[in-house]
């Protein structure tokens, strides 16, 4: 009888009480346009104070979305250094910053370059490889620069005109950003690895590849990508930030960062 019925009753709300925990989750939408400080690409978010940001032992990311507002000639690729072999120093070119198609790019060159020594400087694109090609009507002229990736070359790595042409090594990449990385010290503290400065707070990294300027690159989860903490923490706040592979933060001007993400108060099994 009684035994037997506080038996089943103590049972059932310990089987409650499970199904309540565990179940004890919250779809969670990331806008940088609902930042209290920061900017659009380095900001912190508050959360709603309730029961749901307290006590998280885990948090699943479903989608990530970032504009593509990175120009491909940039600051950090925008110097193109050439000089004479037997010269000390280089004459070093500036491109403006701005987005530009191969053809554009050399255009700038073609119409910006002048050598010393009187030599004409012509750059092209050749029509089987598509690989960058310098003419330079008198031999012996060195180059290098920032610029490199982008015409196709190594940017650090000095090259000598021997002849009077150059072929580049490699084909010409404006893809502008590679990846874009994702960092939150609330969210992936310690979670990453860099080889220069040990552990980052790397949520993870979104391709910009295929992407065009200006738009949206979407990344999905499926399944849902946990990140699970070594302890319950308070997620009253989350900080986020938008980093190129260099590290520097990125500048997504008027447009918006998104993220989608589960919190959980427990695993859920």
């Amino acid at each position: 009888g009684s035994v037997s019925l506080i038996s089943i009753y103590s049972n059932n709300i310990k089987k409650f009480i499970y199904i309540y925990i565990i179940n004890m989750k919250k779809v969670i939408v990331i806008n940088s346009n609902d930042r209290v400080s920061g900017t659009a690409s380095d900001f912190t978010v508050q959360l709603k104070d309730d029961i749901y940001s307290q006590n998280i032992f885990a948090i699943g990311i479903q989608q990530i979305s970032i504009p593509n507002t990175v120009y491909n000639i940039n600051s950090l690729n925008n110097t193109f250094q050439i000089k004479r072999t037997v010269d000390i120093n280089f004459t070093t070119y500036i491109i403006p910053q701005g987005q530009y198609t191969v053809g554009e790019l050399l255009s700038y060159l073609n119409a910006t370059i002048l050598l010393s020594g009187g030599a004409i400087f012509t750059a092209s694109q050749t029509p089987i490889t598509f690989k960058i090609r310098f003419n330079v009507d008198l031999p012996g002229y060195s180059f290098k620069g920032s610029l490199g990736d982008a015409v196709g070359f190594l940017s650090d790595t000095t090259y000598t005109i021997a002849g009077s042409v150059f072929d580049m090594p490699f084909l010409p990449n404006l893809v502008g950003a590679d990846v874009i990385s994702v960092h939150s010290r609330k969210l992936a503290e310690n979670r990453g690895i860099d080889s220069d400065s040990g552990a980052i707070n790397l949520i993870d990294v979104v391709s910009m590849s295929g992407c065009g300027f200006g738009s949206y690159c979407v990344k999905r989860f499926d399944p849902e990508m946990l990140i699970a903490f070594d302890s319950p923490r308070n997620l009253s706040t989350i900080d986020i930030r938008l980093r190129l592979n260099q590290g520097d933060i990125i500048d997504i001007g008027i447009c918006n960062f998104n993220m989608i993400f589960t919190i959980y108060n427990s695993l859920d099994e």
